[in-house]
């Protein structure tokens, strides 16, 4: 069965982004995977919450984005 140009270009692109969440979701997945295990490695270290919650946005944030990342230190 063959398609004009413009619908087939529309199915590609909807294949593409349909592709694009899943691989999106199973990141996600791990990502959450990853830092429970972290947290349970940790609990031995008696974090406080306020820390337990800036490391979990922090890893959360590294391992799920698309982008490279570059440390930072505060200068407080």
């Amino acid at each position: 069965m063959n398609y004009a140009p413009e619908i087939a270009q529309q199915m590609l692109i909807k294949q593409q982004a349909d592709a694009y969440v899943k691989a999106k979701e199973a990141i996600v997945e791990s990502s959450v995977s990853i830092v429970e295990e972290v947290l349970e490695r940790m609990k031995p270290l008696n974090l406080s919450s306020a820390t337990q919650d800036k490391m979990v946005l922090n890893l959360l944030t590294v391992i799920a984005s698309g982008n490279s990342t570059q440390p930072t230190l505060p200068l407080n």
